[in-house]
């Protein structure tokens, strides 16, 4: 159990990492225009009348379109930081994308080497910052389950 538990501290280390790197470079990426083409959250519950199953399930979508260079691009990111967010907490990614209406036009921040990365609030938000003391705290605690 130790073992998994200080694997799965340095995987979210690593990629919190990552997203932070990213968060403080896109500061500096080139902008234009876009607009959201689909922006919602929302509990979608079933029942298999053939089991007697209910189950609900907790569906994010968010889509934004934007031009570079006559080229479309369809972009998915609100911010770097939310990869651990729909995991951990569906209101905090419902409270992100409720923001976002669509036919909306925003800002979005593209990578100039790389126009199809994108994403529409640049900088470092709380979320990565909380992902990141997790992983550290997993990679701490790890030890006591051996």
């Amino acid at each position: 159990m130790s073992f998994l538990l200080s694997i799965v501290g340095i995987v979210v280390i690593v990629v919190t990492l990552f997203d932070l790197y990213r968060a403080f470079a896109c500061r500096s990426w080139s902008t234009t225009q876009g607009v959201i083409t689909l922006a919602s959250a929302e509990i979608v519950s079933a029942y298999a009348q053939t089991r007697k199953l209910f189950s609900t399930k907790n569906q994010t979508s968010f889509y934004y379109d934007y031009t570079v260079n006559g080229e479309k691009h369809l972009g998915t990111r609100i911010f770097f930081g939310d990869t651990f967010i729909s995991l951990f907490s569906f209101l905090a990614a419902k409270g992100a994308i409720e923001k976002y209406k669509e036919g909306q036009t925003v800002t979005v921040y593209y990578n100039p080497s790389n126009p199809q990365n994108s994403v529409l609030e640049p900088g470092a938000k709380w979320q990565a910052f909380a992902a990141l003391v997790l992983g550290v705290v997993l990679v701490i605690v790890a030890p006591m389950f051996s």
